[in-house]
């Protein structure tokens, strides 16, 4: 693309040039029909802008030149400055659509992960799934009935201990 872009910069000024060598000539060939076209507007504001565009500035060809060559150096600058602008654009969001190919690719496998997964546990037994739901709520019937006993005794020896302190240091 870069290289492309040159070859458009450099083929654009060489016509410029070659459009300013023959600029005498078809300034010749050229004010009659101006001059009539002025004549036929009337001299209206529209007329008065192709003269004064039509007729030269009074530059040599030197001057008119190295006008040229300014201008053709300054849109050339310009047109770099959008084209590195352009590939940057590019470029960052190149890099963020690699960021979202990685993630899509993540997401699919971790899909991919999960199906295997609920894949897995339906190939399960229902009998074997009840088994282990019912050894697992006889486990925590029993740990209840432990934690209220602890609890009981919890009161009792901090009851106890309250009323050993009272009567013997008289807390």
């Amino acid at each position: 693309m870069d290289l492309l872009s040159l070859a458009a910069t450099i083929t654009g000024a060489l016509a410029t040039l070659l459009a300013g060598a023959a600029s005498p000539f078809f300034k010749e060939a050229l004010d009659p029909l101006i001059s009539k076209i002025t004549e036929a507007l009337g001299g209206t504001a529209l007329g008065d802008v192709i003269a004064r565009n039509a007729r030269s500035k009074g530059e040599t060809y030197q001057e008119r030149m190295e006008s040229l060559s300014t201008r053709l150096s300054s849109a050339a600058a310009e047109v770099d400055l959008v084209l590195s602008e352009m590939t940057s654009a590019s470029k960052s969001r190149q890099e963020a659509l690699q960021a979202l190919e990685l993630e899509l690719e993540q997401l699919a496998n971790q899909r991919q992960e999960i199906q295997e997964r609920i894949d897995a546990l339906q190939q399960v037994p229902l009998p074997a799934v009840e088994h282990f739901l019912n050894a697992t709520s006889r486990g925590e019937r029993k740990s209840a009935v432990r934690d209220y006993v602890l609890f009981g005794l919890g009161v009792i020896v901090s009851t106890a201990v309250t009323i050993i302190l009272k009567l013997a240091f008289d807390i």
